[in-house]
């Protein structure tokens, strides 16, 4: 049976200020979003998104032509129900977005796209009159290799060269991707569950398919009976929403100087997550995106002989026009009809940074929620964090040793008696400075000494202390190492295909019971 313990964010060490301060609810953020996290807040933001027009026919078009070109049949499925709900009027969506990392990349992706499905469920249940859809964006125009192919398996580091493509990562074949795939799947077992994702690789991930809609493939694998819908937003029909902000990027830079406004009063209190360009626009065609410079009358495409001499292509070909992180936002919801985006501390960093770029295009801010984290651990040391105790189980080894041994009986006593004596010796000091100002200056050089001496006792005191806590130490690495492996959190580590197999079931069905989306606390759970 599964155990969970919810703690606060702050007690693990692992958040931004901005983070802690946002869970919070500090006021000093209040003019950078619509409103802080709640469902009462989503009441009033469905009030503002429907002043908002949304083209609900192409985004349901294009939803169903992709799912229908990959293979996927949605016809009697929720998710073919969700795409169909999108037309009405009454249907909102909550949203979390990602790149389209091979095998689902870390598990912190899994845990956004379970917050959005069980915020979902929240709302349909507290807001009656309307339906909620949860959809995963996903970020096909980034063109970040690096960083979209990398992944971690049972201690190895794999990195996806592609064949020498370029251009959107979404774009790119998967033809080559499958030498990795089937080195996973001779990894897996006769497990039923290894069984399962076996058969979830091999037919998303076969050498036909785009990195796009292998990804989708996968995700609609592992999450159609929640009804999930992942998009591809990388359609013509899609970018026709989205002309007039094309056009205003590329004739005013509008962009540039609304966040770097907005950055002048939030860098005040918080760091900031991401500088605008001048130009927040990339050119997008065939195995090309390339960020896109004004020169004069025209607009160059770096790295190409490019150059476009008219904003008249918007009208014609508002496809070969691919936003940046700047920009990616508002594209987002311009065509979807969403109040709530669910993001990492990353995420969330950059967006404050665009309230005043969605003012100035009218567009409704969603509602931001920090994505669920979670640490998934053994039974065993769950067991050794419990009776180490949950916060004290997240901090660094040597800061938890050092704070044990100061808080030793014999150590405070060590501590009381050495203050008595530097108090004596003080008052010695003064007696001395009434006989001679010779004697004071020595007594005073004797006194810096002793508070050496008593220095190096408290070190050595410490020191043996710690020694008695070699249980401690012991407990300590053992949780960190399932808490961090490689020194980095666990969701910024592992993979949903390794979690499932150390604990021989799918994680999915555990983490929706458990995964809390209005509550904003850090979850441990074991499988």
């Amino acid at each position: 049976m599964s155990k969970a313990k919810y703690i606060s964010y702050e007690s693990t060490g692992a958040f931004s200020k901005l983070v802690i301060d946002y869970i919070n609810k500090d006021p000093k953020l209040k003019e950078f979003i619509s409103d802080f996290p709640s469902i009462e807040s989503i009441k009033t933001q469905i009030k503002q998104k429907k002043q908002q027009r949304i083209d609900r026919e192409s985004l349901a078009e294009v939803l169903s032509e992709q799912y229908d070109k990959n293979g996927i049949d949605t016809k009697g499925t929720k998710v073919g129900e969700n795409i169909l709900k999108l037309n009405d009027e009454k249907t909102f969506t909550i949203c979390t977005a990602h790149q389209p990392n091979i095998f689902t990349g870390y598990l912190y992706t899994i845990y956004k796209i379970i917050h959005a499905i069980n915020l979902v469920k929240e709302c349909e249940e507290q807001i009656p009159g309307y339906q909620f859809v949860p959809i995963f964006f996903i970020g096909s125009e980034d063109n970040d290799l690096e960083e979209i192919g990398t992944f971690n398996f049972k201690g190895k580091k794999y990195q996806w060269q592609a064949n020498g493509q370029t251009g959107a990562c979404g774009r790119f074949l998967v033809e080559n991707l499958s030498e990795i795939r089937d080195e996973i799947i001779s990894n897996l077992g006769d497990n039923e569950i290894d069984k399962i994702i076996e058969n979830q690789l091999i037919r998303s991930f076969n050498k036909k398919k785009t990195l796009t809609e292998a990804t989708q493939h996968f995700i609609d694998s592992l999450f159609k009976d929640y009804g999930l819908l992942a998009l591809d937003a990388d359609d013509k029909r899609l970018k026709k929403s989205f002309k007039s902000v094309i056009k205003d990027e590329l004739e005013k830079q509008t962009s540039h100087r609304l966040v770097i406004e907005h950055n002048n009063v939030l860098s005040k209190n918080y760091k900031i997550q991401v500088e605008p360009r001048e130009l927040n626009l990339f050119y997008l065609k065939d195995d090309i995106r390339e960020r896109i410079e004004k020169v004069e009358d025209e607009w160059n495409v770096i790295n190409t002989h490019i150059a476009i001499d008219s904003i008249d292509i918007v009208d014609t070909n508002p496809e070969y026009f691919s936003p940046n992180v700047i920009l990616r936002p508002l594209y987002q919801e311009t065509i979807l009809p969403n109040v709530a985006f669910i993001g990492g501390g990353s995420e969330i960093a950059y967006w404050m940074e665009l309230k005043s770029l969605f003012d100035y295009y009218g567009l409704a801010f969603p509602i931001l929620f920090v994505r669920n984290s979670v640490s998934i651990v053994s039974d065993k040391i769950f067991s050794k964090m419990e009776k180490l105790g949950f916060e004290e189980s997240f901090k660094p080894l040597e800061n938890a040793l050092k704070e044990k041994s100061l808080e030793h009986p014999a150590y405070i006593k060590l501590l009381e008696d050495l203050e008595k004596q530097q108090n004596d010796y003080k008052e010695l000091t003064k007696s001395a400075a009434d006989i001679s100002p010779n004697l004071e200056v020595s007594a005073q050089a004797h006194l810096a000494k002793i508070a050496k001496i008593n220095d190096r006792i408290k070190t050595k005191y410490r020191a043996h202390i710690k020694r008695e806590f070699e249980d401690l130490t012991n407990h300590k690495i053992e949780i960190l190492d399932e808490l961090n492996p490689n020194d980095k959190m666990q969701e910024r580590n592992s993979n949903y295909i390794q979690l499932c197999i150390q604990n021989n079931v799918d994680i999915i069905p555990t983490l929706i019971k458990y995964q809390k989306p209005n509550e904003h606390k850090y979850l441990v759970l074991t499988m």
